[in-house]
């Protein structure tokens, strides 16, 4: 089975039935919800100008039981994110009541982040593989942010960082934060015109650095 939803093919691989049918449904409604936020319209923006077609399909394990991944390759889909909502549900042993970043929203922002910049032919160019992380944490930060959920501090767990502005975080992180915007300006512009999101340190930099 597949769904289209702009770039993005929904398959349920190794799937059938009803579970086939759930996966569908529930990784479209994630992907609709998307353009009820300024950061995730930022995102599929982003997703639309760099025009890669990205495939979505169930995760199955591979790296422990509570994860998801994005990775790139030769082929019809070069971009892929391999990712399970349910995995991430509140009736869930990944889902950890009150974590950061531990939402089924917010696994799947983390892992388009990645997408993104795979597909864009940014990701591993100028970061490690560690920075990247600390880009897609901080983007997502700003997502969570706007929704109102606590922010993540690192990719290791799922701990708060807790009494972080987008000042202090800026000031500390001012390497990373421009590299990230000299790469991939229109992006990062997008992110730091979103108002709602009180943890917002790309609109810091805008404002200082312009």
């Amino acid at each position: 089975m597949t769904a289209q939803f702009k770039q993005f093919t929904v398959r349920a691989d190794g799937l059938s039935g009803n579970k086939a049918h759930q996966f569908e449904a529930q990784v479209m409604g994630m992907l609709h919800s998307l353009e009820t936020t300024d950061t995730g319209r930022a995102l599929l923006a982003e997703f639309q100008a760099v025009g890669r077609e990205v495939l979505l399909f169930p995760y199955k394990g591979s790296m422990g039981d509570c994860n998801a991944f994005a990775t790139t390759d030769w082929g019809l889909y070069r971009n892929k994110v391999s990712y399970t909502p349910k995995t991430w549900f509140t009736t869930q042993a990944c889902y950890k009541n009150g974590a950061a970043g531990n939402s089924a929203h917010e696994v799947l922002f983390h892992e388009l982040v990645h997408a993104v910049r795979f597909a864009g032919g940014k990701l591993g160019k100028k970061f490690t593989g560690a920075q990247e992380e600390e880009v897609a944490i901080l983007v997502t930060n700003i997502y969570s942010s706007e929704t109102h959920r606590p922010l993540r501090r690192r990719h290791s767990d799922f701990s708060e960082l807790r009494n972080a502005t987008s000042v202090s975080f800026y000031t500390k992180n001012w390497a990373l934060v421009d590299r990230f915007c000299k790469e991939q300006p229109k992006f990062s512009r997008a992110l730091a015109d979103v108002s709602y999101s009180p943890f917002n340190p790309l609109r810091e930099y805008y404002e200082r650095d312009r």
